[in-house]
């Protein structure tokens, strides 16, 4: 199984470097690693230091050799061509004044790369370095800076100070495989870089036109690669490629074949889907497990079917057929143990989805696995959406222990609004999704009687425009006459159009556990003697059930046998005599 790839993401910036020399000698007093480190420029200088374990070093020589003139000077600029002296930083120091751990950069299984900027063509170059003795060139191109530094000629390449071209090369790892990364910036939070002066540098490299151009859109750059940094909602924080304390989106197709279960099952570019499920999580994984069970086909994860009883060369050609069915094929590649390269070269699927589905199939493993569910593993589970049928079934539960533990852990869904007006002002037509690692920010919007509407989720064959139409004028109905309206669906559709007709809208498949998460009132049937039996519709409590009435009444198929409809109550303080008329009720 492919294993994730964390990275580490150093700015450049001079002197601010030091800053981030702190923070890597934090990350090293805790044990914090990684497994590569990129930096530009001073992010690289420091970086290396990281790499071979030598805390505190880089602050060490700063504080004692930042004043010498070899070291960094306009001296040294004028009689070698450098402000950093090329032979005092990058051989006297590291070999003999405070020597840089070369063997233990050698046996490091962190993997480290310097940007540079190739002055001859204008992009940024990304050099990984193994050897830092025999290397070190590429470490003296990534902190040159130009016009008061040589251009560096190693690896076949005119180099400069990799910050002209990427100063933050978050997608450069992104491309490299590093799914989760830190990055350290060395500026002031809100900063953006402005134009700079480029008359000198148009003049001094008119040779090199791609680099000045370069140059020239820097802070263009720059400022883009912090918009893609930063996130959008709290403009606090900062989250690289995956929503954090934002929300991940999905859609999957509604394909028909449990209609058509004779129709051939592969996808073409032949328009097959009747519809589509969406869902919303705060993350990926949770957002997909959703939508999976959103479709309705009986499916609650990723373990489906008897893709187990294959051999490994059968299992390899179920992989070669494109259908609807191969993500369940993929799942179980994973828990095969096949790597991450042999399931893409076959299906063509990036790496990241891959490594995504590795992390709910790494779920079931440590679920099957558990001695105990303790509330660490629980919490964790929920989060990545697994539903309370399905961790039973992996731990040998029931349904109904699982949600006992997590009534016992104080695990809930909390409910997360989607702002529909970006934060610019408030929303009056917001809707919300849950999730398991957020606080609840669904506020009461009156004290009316309330009445939740149930959509009729992805379309199907035979069902067009009538799955909204329904739940619509249901709502509209209801407002007439004073109750506030609330509707569960998971159709993308319900979003457009019914997203300001209901006082409130949850995004949220149409199963019991997630409709119950959504419901949050008890079921109560009264009995004539006025004792209470508190009995939820999706849920069965342990509690004895009341003697029926009669057989054979009207709401036997919901587990209500011998009990007429209209004694099932939402609000336990009210109910309707019997001698009321049908208009009354």
């Amino acid at each position: 199984m492919g294993e994730k790839k964390t990275g580490l993401v150093l700015e450049g910036g001079g002197m601010r470097g030091i800053y981030t020399a702190g923070v890597l000698d934090v990350f090293m007093e805790n044990g914090i690693t990684f497994d590569g480190v990129i930096g530009v420029s001073a992010g690289a200088i420091h970086g290396c230091s990281f790499v071979s374990g030598q805390k505190g070093r880089s602050i060490r020589y700063y504080m004692k050799y930042c004043r010498n003139w070899q070291f960094m000077s306009f001296r040294s600029l004028l009689l070698t061509g450098n402000i950093a002296g090329e032979k005092f930083c990058y051989h006297t120091l590291p070999e003999k004044l405070d020597p840089y751990d070369y063997e233990a950069f050698k046996k490091s299984p962190t993997k480290f790369y310097v940007g540079c900027s190739n002055v001859e063509t204008g992009k940024a170059e990304y050099l990984p370095i193994t050897d830092m003795k025999e290397q070190i060139d590429r470490m003296r191109a990534s902190a040159s800076l130009p016009l008061v530094s040589k251009i560096v000629k190693t690896a076949g390449l005119k180099l400069l100070d990799g910050g002209c071209t990427d100063s933050i090369p978050v997608k450069a790892f992104a491309k490299m495989g590093y799914t989760k990364d830190v990055v350290v910036l060395t500026r002031h939070k809100g900063y953006r870089k402005e134009i700079e002066g480029t008359g000198l540098t148009k003049l001094v490299y008119r040779k090199y036109p791609e680099f000045v151009k370069a140059v020239y859109k820097r802070p263009d750059v720059y400022n883009h690669t912090l918009d893609e940094i930063e996130n959008a909602v709290t403009k606090k924080t900062y989250a690289s490629f995956e929503p954090m304390l934002d929300y991940c989106v999905v859609k999957i197709p509604r394909l028909p074949f449990d209609k058509f279960i004779t129709a051939k099952r592969t996808l073409t570019t032949q328009m097959k889907a009747t519809g589509e499920v969406m869902s919303i999580g705060t993350n990926f994984e949770g957002a997909l497990m959703k939508a999976i069970r959103s479709l309705e086909q009986h499916v609650d994860s990723l373990i489906f079917g008897d893709y187990d009883k294959l051999t490994d060369d059968e299992l390899l050609k179920e992989l070669e057929k494109i259908d609807d069915l191969r993500i369940y094929v993929i799942a179980e590649a994973i828990r095969r143990g096949f790597d991450y390269d042999t399931i893409f070269n076959i299906t063509k699927i990036d790496r990241w989805f891959l490594d995504k589905i590795a992390v709910l199939v790494e779920m079931e493993k440590k679920l099957a696995e558990a001695d105990t569910l303790d509330k660490e593993l629980l919490q964790e589970a929920k989060r990545l959406e697994f539903p309370d049928k399905v961790i039973g079934s992996l731990t040998g539960k029931t349904e109904r222990e699982i949600k006992e533990l997590r009534n016992e852990y104080n695990i809930h869904a909390a409910y997360k609004m989607v702002d529909t007006c970006a934060a610019e002002f408030d929303a009056a037509t917001p809707y919300y999704y849950s999730c398991y690692d957020g606080e609840n920010e669904v506020k009461e919007t009156s004290e009316k009687k309330k009445v939740m509407v149930l959509g009729s989720g992805p379309i199907r064959i035979g069902q067009g425009i009538e799955f909204d139409f329904c739940s619509v004028h249901s709502v509209w109905a209801l407002s007439k006459e004073g109750y506030e309206t609330i509707i569960v669906n998971n159709n993308p559709e319900t979003v457009s159009t019914d997203f300001d007709v209901a006082d409130k809208l949850y995004f949220e498949p149409l199963t019991a556990e997630d409709v119950e998460k959504a419901l949050q009132v008890k079921i109560r049937i009264v009995k004539s003697d006025g004792q209470d039996f508190v009995h939820a519709i999706l849920d069965p409590s342990s509690e004895p059930e009341p003697e029926p009435k009669e057989e054979g009444l009207p709401g036997e198929e919901y587990g209500y046998e011998g009990y007429e409809l209209d004694e099932i109550w939402e609000d336990e303080d009210e109910y309707i005599e019997d001698d009321e008329t049908e208009s009354e009720r």
